[in-house]
């Protein structure tokens, strides 16, 4: 007798989904037409039936268990005659799809955009690397290959310029001051740029073009003086300036940034240029830095202070001294106070900070940053409230 049991919802459970929320034969019952007569009848009340048949031996009780078991058995067979009839008839009944090839319920443009989807699936299959024509290589061409792969590589194409500009030959001799004569030979040099407006910015592509001056004394020639300022470099400012503030402000990866440059400008750069970018702008704007330093000390008061950061999984600190205008921020390893005895070593004004122990030891007129005396002070009047 054993042997001739199955359990139905082996053949129901990962195979065959009903509307319904579970694969309860209750639910499944219910949906296939089946009916219970007790409206409290489940599986858990038909022990609390069996008890109290056991211990009142109520004949009651006794029907309703019975009636319970047949209609259980009854839903149970009709379940069974639906996946009978799934199984037979599933390809010709427009109610039944299969996971793996569901039916298609589309118009004629929903049929050909289906047919062109089934196309896209079969050139896109996992395997498709391997049933590529290909030649084997030895091991050392596929180190080298490897090796390829790994390096970063940006083959750059020179874009057409929508802009051309013919600039001055250079007039005098860097050497003697002497007088420079121009040849027919020309230097030309394009340079992609932004141009930055009050409503956004646009992308110019503009060539330089002017001559060669050259000095028979000295035998040297010299480009023009524009060529000569962007050799080496195929963007302009502005277009370097916009990638430093997506860095620096905005606090972009370097993926992203070259990712948008793509997008919105159509202009490839490598994560590398980006790197030797900002080492450029740090050399640019040494000048920039010296003026609001001189500027900060020649104030007569100085607000310091420093904070903790985490770089990659490391603390550092930043330090950040500023007259109220004008800012300088300086980033160190430990909290060691050196940096601030650097930086106000010639100071005669009125230092402003957290009374920090770092400090102490400047040599200028010190002052407690109000919050901090403030916070000192409730916390004092909390220690002794009376």
């Amino acid at each position: 007798m054993e042997e001739r049991l199955v359990n139905v919802n082996s053949f129901i459970y990962g195979k065959v989904y009903f509307p319904v929320k579970s694969n309860n034969l209750k639910e499944l019952g219910k949906f296939l037409g089946a009916v219970w007569s007790h409206p409290e009848s489940s599986g858990l009340q038909s022990l609390v039936w069996r008890y109290r048949w056991n211990e009142y031996r109520n004949n009651e009780y006794r029907q309703i268990l019975l009636t319970y078991n047949e209609e259980d058995c009854k839903a149970l067979c009709l379940l069974t005659k639906e996946l009978l009839i799934i199984s037979e008839t599933a390809d010709s009944k427009w109610n039944v799809d299969f996971a793996d090839q569901p039916k298609k319920h589309a118009t004629n443009i929903g049929n050909q955009i289906h047919k062109e989807l089934e196309q896209l699936l079969k050139y896109a299959h996992a395997d498709y690397d391997r049933d590529k024509i290909s030649t084997k290589l030895n091991n050392n061409e596929i180190s080298k290959e490897t090796d390829k792969e790994n390096k970063q590589r940006y083959i750059r194409i020179i874009p057409k310029a929508n802009k051309i500009i013919r600039v001055p030959s250079k007039r005098k001799c860097i050497s003697c001051s002497g007088v420079l004569n121009s040849i027919e030979e020309t230097k030309e040099h394009i340079i992609t740029d932004l141009i930055l407006t009050k409503n956004g910015c646009r992308k110019s592509i503009i060539k330089y073009i002017g001559k060669i001056a050259y000095f028979s004394k000295c035998k040297k020639g010299y480009l023009p003086k524009i060529i000569w300022k962007f050799q080496g470099r195929p963007f302009g400012h502005a277009l370097i300036a916009w990638i430093i503030y997506q860095r620096v402000v905005n606090r972009l990866p370097y993926r992203i940034i070259t990712q948008t440059m793509g997008d919105m400008f159509n202009i490839g750069i490598s994560e590398a240029t980006i790197s030797s970018w900002m080492r450029y702008f740090a050399k640019f704007y040494a000048y920039t830095e010296n003026l609001l330093i001189q500027n900060i000390l020649k104030s007569p008061v100085i607000h310091a202070d420093e904070t903790k950061i985490n770089i990659q999984g490391e603390n550092h600190y930043v330090w950040v001294f500023t007259d109220g205008k004008h800012v300088i921020l300086r980033k160190t390893e430990t909290r060691e106070s050196s940096i601030a005895h650097e930086f106000l070593s010639n100071y005669t004004g009125v230092l402003i900070s957290d009374f920090y122990h770092g400090y102490d030891s400047v040599k200028c007129i010190q002052q407690k940053c109000w919050s901090h005396l403030i916070r000192d002070i409730n916390d004092d009047l909390w220690k002794e409230p009376f």
